[in-house]
């Protein structure tokens, strides 16, 4: 992978992180009635221990780690589905995309919380596995777009 697709899976990550994160803060609260930070904690205590999780509300310092975290695997895992999906057009790098972040899903909610964050077995649900297949759908779609555009105004490519 060159410098050019590097960047544009780590804009393609940044965005589709940003989706995921306002996805799961707005609709968390408004569909199961849980607390808009819960993710942020749930994410922070990958970093921070168990006892983040259990707090309710706004922590400068439990956001922040939970931003870094997130927004860093954000962008390794549209790393991967950069560079696995590269002969594939839009349409499929984002079936493909999807699939990636349903199985990212899988390994978090069920491998990941089982040996180490039992926390996230409380969230294992449909919004949950839905906003990731939606992270993989974007990320992957959001590369190719920019993979295009740059291809379609690079003079010296």
């Amino acid at each position: 992978m060159n410098s050019n697709n590097l960047k544009q899976a780590v804009l393609a990550g940044l965005l589709a992180g940003a989706l995921f994160l306002v996805l799961e803060m707005i609709l968390v609260p408004l569909v199961f009635g849980g607390n808009a930070w819960g993710p942020s904690r749930m994410i922070a205590g990958i970093v921070m221990g168990e006892q983040v999780v259990t707090g309710t509300g706004f922590n400068v310092g439990v956001v922040l780690i939970a931003l870094l975290l997130h927004f860093a695997l954000s962008v390794f895992y549209a790393i991967i589905i950069a560079y696995l999906s590269s002969p594939f057009g839009k349409g499929t790098t984002a079936f493909f995309g999807g699939i990636v972040g349903f199985v990212i899903y899988l390994i978090n909610f069920y491998l990941l919380s089982e040996m180490f964050f039992p926390w996230f077995a409380e969230a294992r649900n449909w919004l949950s596995a839905l906003v990731h297949v939606l992270f993989g759908g974007v990320a992957g779609y959001t590369y190719k777009a920019l993979r295009e555009r740059y291809e379609e105004h690079c003079v010296t490519c």
